[in-house]
């Protein structure tokens, strides 16, 4: 079967199309960063939210863990000179100082800030541009806390 030449053009738009969209889809995940970076991005944010992610978290230890590390994290002398907001995510609602929300609603206060986003999983931390992933379960025994020197 031969392909007349609008047939070849309409072809090569779609695969065009979608070499586009795949190399903007690719440039718009975050990356981790090196945690100075980070931390500058707070040091320098009027504004952190810290973001307790409890989706899927059936153990009350992991949970109560989490909680504890944002509680730490918010009360940490980093952050003494920023406003922060926290949020608790669960499968179906957001709850944070303005009352229980939909989740949209909070994923959309908190998205453009620097942020703390507290979850299930192994215990590990990984920095990203302005937001810092911290992973913990039910053997966490750590502290949570931010510190930044100038």
């Amino acid at each position: 079967m031969k392909l007349n030449s609008t047939q070849q053009y309409a072809i090569i738009l779609v695969i065009l199309l979608l070499a586009g969209g795949i190399a903007y889809f690719a440039l718009m995940q975050e990356r981790p960063v090196d945690s100075s970076v980070f931390l500058s991005n707070v040091a320098s944010a009027k504004e952190v939210a810290i973001v307790m992610d409890l989706r899927g978290t059936n153990s009350s230890v992991a949970r109560g863990k989490i909680m504890q590390c944002g509680v730490d994290l918010a009360g940490s002398a980093g952050l003494a000179d920023k406003n922060v907001s926290a949020y608790a995510l669960e499968p179906d609602k957001c709850t944070s100082s303005k009352g229980e929300r939909p989740l949209s609603e909070c994923e959309q206060e908190f998205g453009g800030k620097v942020r703390f986003v507290l979850m299930k999983g192994d215990n590990n931390s990984t920095f990203y541009e302005k937001k810092l992933l911290i992973t913990l379960n039910e053997s966490w025994n750590a502290t949570c806390g931010v510190s930044i020197k100038q």
